[in-house]
């Protein structure tokens, strides 16, 4: 475990990509804001 929550977030989205690709839009639209 690391103490970066934003790592772990990072690798779970990554995961979440191969299998939902549309969520890239989200999380572009998310990082814009």
């Amino acid at each position: 475990m690391t103490s970066s929550p934003n790592f772990d977030f990072s690798h779970l989205v990554l995961a979440e990509l191969k299998e939902e690709p549309e969520i890239i839009d989200t999380l572009n639209q998310l990082r814009d804001s």
